[in-house]
C-alpha cells in the first residue's frame, strides 16, 4: 500500500508535466515562428 501511494505520487507529476508539455507545445512554436 505504501509503494503504491509513492508511485501513485511519483506519476502524477511525471503524467501532468507530460500533458501540459503536449497542451503547450503547439502554442509555444506557434508563438515562435
Amino acid at each position: 500500500m505504501m509503494s503504491f501511494a509513492y508511485n501513485f505520487s511519483l506519476t502524477l507529476p511525471l503524467s501532468y508535466f507530460s500533458v501540459s508539455s503536449s497542451f503547450l507545445l503547439p502554442f509555444s512554436s506557434f508563438l515562435f515562428v
